[in-house]
């Protein structure tokens, strides 16, 4: 028999879920890799699929950074519209990240 933390989802939840649909900007955890895309799940448990930029296909610094978020399960930030990953100071500048 289910819980019933199972069946209706807590208000933290319900929460998160309200305001990951009103902004663009969302918490994710890279989950895995699939042909050139990065799989991220966010807060709510949605699956978003972020390509690969190009410039990223020879650098391995980004290659290995991807490697140690999946390792450690740390959050980072993605514009979910645009699925993009956001530029800040755990990423590295020199690569274009737009699709």
């Amino acid at each position: 028999m289910k819980k019933k933390s199972e069946i209706h989802p807590d208000n933290n939840t319900e929460k998160k879920i309200a305001a990951e649909k009103l902004t663009e900007i969302v918490s994710v955890k890279i989950i895995g890799f699939k042909k050139g895309q990065v799989i991220c799940k966010t807060e709510t448990d949605h699956i978003l699929l972020i390509k690969e930029p190009q410039a990223a296909k020879k650098d391995r610094i980004f290659a290995e950074t991807m490697l140690d978020l999946l390792k450690n399960g740390l959050w980072i930030p993605v514009n979910k519209k645009l699925k993009q990953f956001l530029q800040y100071d755990w990423l590295d500048e020199r690569a274009s990240f737009a699709l």
